[in-house]
Protein backbone atom coordinates (compact mmCIF):
# COMPACT_ATOMS: atom_id res chain seq x y z
CA UNK A 1 0.00 0.00 0.00
CA UNK A 2 1.30 3.37 -1.02
CA UNK A 3 2.02 6.39 1.49
CA UNK A 4 -0.93 8.27 0.28
CA UNK A 5 -3.47 5.02 0.50
CA UNK A 6 -2.34 4.82 4.07
CA UNK A 7 -2.34 8.29 4.47
CA UNK A 8 -6.19 7.99 3.19
CA UNK A 9 -6.70 5.10 5.29
CA UNK A 10 -5.88 6.86 8.33
CA UNK A 11 -8.09 10.11 7.77
CA UNK A 12 -11.19 8.18 6.93
CA UNK A 13 -10.34 6.33 10.15
CA UNK A 14 -9.99 9.52 12.23
CA UNK A 15 -12.91 11.15 10.70
CA UNK A 16 -15.29 7.54 11.85
CA UNK A 17 -13.75 7.95 15.18
CA UNK A 18 -14.10 11.94 14.95
CA UNK A 19 -17.88 11.74 14.18
CA UNK A 20 -18.79 9.13 16.97
CA UNK A 21 -17.08 11.42 19.40
CA UNK A 22 -18.83 14.45 18.25
CA UNK A 23 -22.16 12.85 18.36
CA UNK A 24 -21.45 11.22 21.94
CA UNK A 25 -20.44 15.07 22.75
CA UNK A 26 -23.59 16.62 21.49
CA UNK A 27 -26.06 13.68 22.66
CA UNK A 28 -24.09 14.04 25.81
CA UNK A 29 -24.89 18.06 25.95
CA UNK A 30 -28.49 17.93 24.65
CA UNK A 31 -29.28 15.55 27.51
CA UNK A 32 -27.57 17.92 30.19
CA UNK A 33 -29.16 20.63 28.59
CA UNK A 34 -33.16 19.23 28.56
CA UNK A 35 -32.35 17.67 32.15
CA UNK A 36 -31.37 21.10 33.32
CA UNK A 37 -34.79 22.52 31.43
CA UNK A 38 -36.70 20.16 33.02
CA UNK A 39 -35.40 20.84 36.21
CA UNK A 40 -36.07 24.53 35.95
CA UNK A 41 -39.67 23.83 34.66
CA UNK A 42 -39.98 21.49 37.61
CA UNK A 43 -39.23 24.47 40.14
CA UNK A 44 -41.19 26.81 38.27
CA UNK A 45 -44.41 24.53 38.89
CA UNK A 46 -43.52 24.18 42.27
CA UNK A 47 -42.68 27.72 42.71
CA UNK A 48 -46.80 28.12 41.32
CA UNK A 49 -48.23 25.71 43.13
CA UNK A 50 -46.71 26.86 46.21
CA UNK A 51 -48.27 30.36 45.59
CA UNK A 52 -51.75 29.07 45.24
CA UNK A 53 -54.49 29.56 48.35
CA UNK A 54 -54.26 26.51 50.90
CA UNK A 55 -57.60 24.88 50.17
CA UNK A 56 -60.32 25.43 52.42
CA UNK A 57 -61.51 22.74 54.72
CA UNK A 58 -64.43 24.41 55.92
CA UNK A 59 -66.37 21.86 54.53
CA UNK A 60 -64.55 18.56 54.74
CA UNK A 61 -63.73 16.20 57.80
CA UNK A 62 -60.00 15.03 58.33
CA UNK A 63 -59.37 11.40 57.31
CA UNK A 64 -57.58 9.59 60.28
CA UNK A 65 -54.16 9.11 58.73
CA UNK A 66 -54.24 5.26 59.05
CA UNK A 67 -56.69 5.19 55.87
CA UNK A 68 -54.11 7.10 53.88
CA UNK A 69 -50.82 5.76 51.69
CA UNK A 70 -47.84 6.41 53.46
CA UNK A 71 -46.96 8.03 49.95
CA UNK A 72 -50.33 9.39 48.80
CA UNK A 73 -50.51 11.47 45.83
CA UNK A 74 -50.82 15.39 46.74
CA UNK A 75 -53.28 17.62 45.25
CA UNK A 76 -55.99 15.46 44.04
CA UNK A 77 -59.51 14.62 44.21
CA UNK A 78 -61.88 12.43 43.43
CA UNK A 79 -66.00 11.62 43.50
CA UNK A 80 -68.45 8.83 43.93
CA UNK A 81 -72.04 10.34 43.48
CA UNK A 82 -72.00 13.51 46.09
CA UNK A 83 -69.23 12.37 47.92
CA UNK A 84 -66.17 13.26 47.78
CA UNK A 85 -62.37 12.31 49.16
CA UNK A 86 -59.40 15.30 48.86
CA UNK A 87 -55.83 14.66 49.42
CA UNK A 88 -54.55 18.08 49.89
CA UNK A 89 -50.78 19.05 49.45
CA UNK A 90 -49.26 17.76 52.19
CA UNK A 91 -50.65 14.34 52.00
CA UNK A 92 -54.05 14.50 54.04
CA UNK A 93 -56.69 13.27 53.47
CA UNK A 94 -60.14 15.15 53.49
CA UNK A 95 -63.98 13.67 52.74
CA UNK A 96 -66.79 15.52 52.56
CA UNK A 97 -70.20 16.09 49.89
CA UNK A 98 -69.87 18.49 46.41
CA UNK A 99 -71.11 21.60 47.76
CA UNK A 100 -69.90 24.73 45.86
CA UNK A 101 -67.78 25.60 48.54
CA UNK A 102 -65.83 22.91 47.88
CA UNK A 103 -65.34 22.92 44.23
CA UNK A 104 -64.36 26.44 44.41
CA UNK A 105 -61.87 26.25 46.98
CA UNK A 106 -60.42 22.67 44.50
CA UNK A 107 -60.62 24.90 41.35
CA UNK A 108 -58.82 28.11 43.70
CA UNK A 109 -56.06 25.65 45.13
CA UNK A 110 -55.56 23.69 41.41
CA UNK A 111 -56.58 20.36 42.62
CA UNK A 112 -56.83 17.49 39.48
CA UNK A 113 -59.29 14.59 39.57
CA UNK A 114 -58.16 11.08 39.97
CA UNK A 115 -59.04 7.45 40.85
CA UNK A 116 -59.10 6.99 44.46
CA UNK A 117 -60.93 4.82 47.13
CA UNK A 118 -64.04 7.38 48.29
CA UNK A 119 -64.00 6.02 52.09
CA UNK A 120 -68.07 5.72 52.98
CA UNK A 121 -69.93 3.17 54.18
CA UNK A 122 -73.76 2.60 54.10
CA UNK A 123 -76.50 1.48 51.57
CA UNK A 124 -75.37 1.23 47.91
CA UNK A 125 -71.49 1.39 49.51
CA UNK A 126 -68.84 -1.35 49.40
CA UNK A 127 -69.24 -1.47 53.15
CA UNK A 128 -72.86 -1.56 54.69
CA UNK A 129 -73.35 -0.02 57.81
CA UNK A 130 -76.53 1.27 59.82
CA UNK A 131 -78.02 4.63 59.65
CA UNK A 132 -77.07 6.64 62.55
CA UNK A 133 -79.22 9.58 63.98
CA UNK A 134 -77.43 12.61 65.39
CA UNK A 135 -79.38 15.48 67.33
CA UNK A 136 -82.71 14.25 65.08
CA UNK A 137 -80.73 13.88 61.85
CA UNK A 138 -80.18 10.87 60.36
CA UNK A 139 -77.62 9.80 58.32
CA UNK A 140 -77.93 6.84 55.63
CA UNK A 141 -74.33 6.90 54.45
CA UNK A 142 -71.25 8.19 55.98
CA UNK A 143 -67.22 8.30 56.52
CA UNK A 144 -65.95 4.41 56.91
CA UNK A 145 -63.91 5.23 60.51
CA UNK A 146 -67.54 6.63 62.35
CA UNK A 147 -69.34 4.75 64.28
CA UNK A 148 -72.41 5.82 66.22
CA UNK A 149 -72.01 7.16 69.49
CA UNK A 150 -67.78 7.46 69.19
CA UNK A 151 -66.31 10.56 68.47
CA UNK A 152 -69.80 13.38 68.98
CA UNK A 153 -68.17 16.45 67.73
CA UNK A 154 -66.87 14.49 64.18
CA UNK A 155 -70.60 13.15 64.28
CA UNK A 156 -71.81 17.30 64.85
CA UNK A 157 -69.79 18.42 61.83
CA UNK A 158 -70.95 15.92 59.38
CA UNK A 159 -74.32 16.90 60.63
CA UNK A 160 -73.60 20.17 59.62
CA UNK A 161 -72.19 19.15 56.79
CA UNK A 162 -74.89 17.21 55.58
CA UNK A 163 -77.55 19.77 56.34
CA UNK A 164 -75.60 22.36 53.87
CA UNK A 165 -75.69 19.99 51.14
CA UNK A 166 -79.54 19.30 51.84
CA UNK A 167 -80.11 23.00 51.58
CA UNK A 168 -77.82 23.87 48.61
CA UNK A 169 -79.60 21.10 46.92
CA UNK A 170 -82.59 22.67 47.98
CA UNK A 171 -82.09 26.04 46.43
CA UNK A 172 -80.70 24.40 43.03
CA UNK A 173 -77.66 22.96 43.37
CA UNK A 174 -76.77 20.44 40.90
CA UNK A 175 -73.52 19.00 42.40
CA UNK A 176 -73.40 16.94 38.93
CA UNK A 177 -73.40 20.13 36.67
CA UNK A 178 -71.20 21.27 39.17
CA UNK A 179 -68.31 18.56 39.07
CA UNK A 180 -68.92 18.88 35.25
CA UNK A 181 -68.25 22.54 35.16
CA UNK A 182 -65.32 21.65 37.64
CA UNK A 183 -63.80 18.99 35.06
CA UNK A 184 -63.98 21.27 32.29
CA UNK A 185 -62.14 24.12 34.16
CA UNK A 186 -59.30 21.53 35.02
CA UNK A 187 -59.10 20.47 31.41
CA UNK A 188 -58.83 24.18 29.98
CA UNK A 189 -55.65 24.32 32.82
CA UNK A 190 -54.07 21.66 31.42
CA UNK A 191 -54.62 22.28 27.96
CA UNK A 192 -52.92 26.04 28.55
CA UNK A 193 -49.91 24.61 30.49
CA UNK A 194 -49.40 22.10 27.79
Amino acid sequence: MSTFGLLFFVMIIFSVISCFFLGWLWDRRRAKRYARLAAEKAAAEAARIAALPPLDTTWLLRVPENLIDQNPVKGYYSTRYNRLIVIDREGCGWVGLVVPEVLDALQAAEYDWMELWVPFKGPGERHCAEPVTVDGFRIDIYPMWMKAGVNPAEWTLWVQIEKHFKNTVAEGWNYQQGLGRLLSVIRERKEKNK
